[in-house]
């Protein structure tokens, strides 16, 4: 490699080919501050020998949180609107429950429009509830996802930082785990005791009364 000079000084070129090469030669030894161990890997040769250009050394949890995986959380969340969907069905009927969606498939949803014509606005408000229905997905994966991938950066910058502070940082996180299985298991039961009640219900008691 070839070092030019300009005034006493190494050139901007020879000073990023020379920064490059030094790089490369750390790289290629494994030096500096993350050394090869259990908990950090390198990028895995090709058949030729040659890593990618861009490859660098990566921190791999020994023990890693399963939460922290979207694969886990979003079926977790289609497992729970799957069973919310069920019960929905299984309490009020296919047409009960699509009425909540398709307000015109309901029994007298015509003379209801014909009485009341604000009523005419019930397919709209049920695409918002169709919508609304298949968001609560995506907000129970990523609700789970983002809080526990949270904590385990947490760990990890205060274990780089301070270890023996992750002695009172894994309880904590132990109690925020505790906590997200609480929250998605009450909102999947509210979300469940939602889906049993008829949204008709109150019209059918006041035809009772009169």
């Amino acid at each position: 490699m070839e070092v030019h000079f300009s005034d006493g000084h190494l050139t901007e070129e020879s000073h990023d080919e020379l920064f490059h090469e030094i790089e490369h030669l750390a790289d290629e030894a494994n030096l500096g501050d993350m050394q090869n161990g259990i908990f950090l890997t390198g990028a895995t040769a090709n058949e030729e020998g040659e890593k990618p250009e861009s490859a660098d050394w990566t921190i791999v949890p020994f023990i890693r949180p399963a939460a922290t995986d979207l694969n886990l959380t979003l079926a977790l969340a289609l497992v729970a609107m799957f069973m919310v969907q069920f019960y929905g069905f299984k309490y009020q009927g296919a047409r009960g429950y699509l009425s909540k969606f398709f307000p015109f498939i309901a029994k007298g949803y015509g003379a209801q429009v014909a009485k009341n014509p604000i009523k005419a606005i019930d397919p709209a408000v049920g695409l918002l509830e169709l919508v609304s229905e298949i968001s609560k997905i995506i907000s129970f994966a990523f609700r789970l996802l983002g809080n526990i991938f949270a904590g385990m950066v947490l760990l990890f910058v205060m274990a780089y930082l301070l270890p023996a502070a992750n002695i009172v940082f894994f309880g904590l996180e132990f109690f925020v785990g505790l906590i997200q299985a609480l929250v998605f298991a009450l909102l999947m039961l509210i979300f469940m005791a939602g889906a049993t009640e008829s949204h008709h219900g109150d019209d059918e008691h006041g035809h009772e009364h009169h």
